[in-house]
């Protein structure tokens, strides 16, 4: 698979906050990179760094108690110690993000409707009527069965469905280059899920925007996205296209979350298979792989550092286990 040049390079990106005297890693040394019209997806349990990379990349963590370093480049231009000002310029225009919650995420007290025209408004030089006249547009764009009645309800008027349609729209409402959806899934039931993941998949036709999606979940990924970067303790454990990650995994975790996706077809498992233990705490992880504790291959190397490493054509993986150690997961048509 051929795309264009990188939209977004991200470069040995540690995240950090500052707790009685010392700084506490959040994410370490991370590196992907998301293409022009791609979609990528960002997986791993929760707490293991891929929403606060996101929020990164929207200039969101301007705490003094936070510490960024590395390199976050989009479209040539670096994010990181980049200005306020120059950051509002970027975020909604140029990077948008659908966020995690859209209850808690849209303002309750204005309608659905004055928020996305308001930001319409804020970027363009339209009138309330015009921006108006696009958010309805957008919103049936989205699949909205009734976009005034939306456009003129509260978030907690409206389903989870219709308020994460209304998210997407407001996300898109200024033509993004970049859309960063965190878990745009999340509580949705079966039906509404594959429908927001229609309409992201559709965007790059329609809007020919990239999409970096995160998510826990590997079926999603294998549904969805083009490339995947596996997360595990705020590291990047594999990473690659999605289709050589599948057929030709090179790390553990990955394979146990691979595992852990019902078979579409032959027999039924009583139970689905689960990883032993859990992620250590941020303060508490080893200088080694992290997974170690976890692992059934571990080995006395694992204790010491394992950067990612060439296991593939544009595969990288954080594991001295050699190709064809783990078996490939049956990935059917989803």
């Amino acid at each position: 698979m051929v795309f264009p040049p990188p939209l977004l390079e991200v470069r040995e990106l540690s995240i950090g906050f500052r707790s009685g005297g010392r700084i506490v890693p959040l994410v370490e040394r991370v590196s992907f990179t998301v293409h022009e019209r791609e979609i990528m997806g960002l997986v791993g349990e929760s707490g293991c760094g891929k929403s606060i990379t996101a929020m990164a990349l929207m200039g969101l963590l301007d705490s003094p108690a936070m510490q960024v370093e590395g390199s976050i480049l989009f479209h040539g231009q670096e994010l990181v110690g980049l200005a306020a000002r120059h950051f509002r310029k970027l975020r909604g225009r140029s990077i948008a993000m659908v966020f995690q919650d859209p209850m808690t995420a849209f303002t309750p007290v204005y309608t659905v409707g004055w928020q996305i025209d308001e930001q319409i408004m804020v970027y363009e030089a339209l009138s309330r009527r015009q921006a108006r006249q696009r958010t309805l547009g957008l919103l049936a764009d989205m699949g909205v069965p009734d976009p005034h009645r939306t456009a003129d309800s509260y978030p907690h008027q409206l389903s989870g469905g219709l308020r994460q349609r209304a998210m997407i729209a407001m996300a898109l409402s200024c033509r993004p280059q970049l859309l960063i959806a965190d878990e745009p899934t999340t509580a949705l039931d079966v039906t509404v899920q594959a429908q927001i993941l229609d309409l992201l998949r559709g965007l790059r036709q329609e809007h020919g925007s990239s999409v970096l999606m995160i998510t826990h979940d590997m079926g999603v990924v294998a549904e969805t996205c083009d490339s995947v970067a596996v997360f595990y303790a705020g590291r990047v454990a594999e990473t690659g296209l999605a289709q050589d990650v599948f057929a030709h995994t090179a790390h553990p975790y990955t394979a146990a979350l691979l595992a852990s996706i019902p078979p579409l077809a032959g027999p039924r498992p009583h139970r689905l298979p689960a990883i032993a233990g859990a992620p250590p705490a941020p303060a508490q992880r080893p200088a080694g792989c992290a997974f170690a504790p976890r692992c059934s291959f571990v080995q006395e190397v694992c204790a010491q550092p394992i950067p990612l490493h060439d296991v593939g054509a544009d595969h990288h993986a954080a594991c001295i286990l050699p190709a064809g150690v783990l078996a490939a997961p049956v990935m059917g048509e989803r």
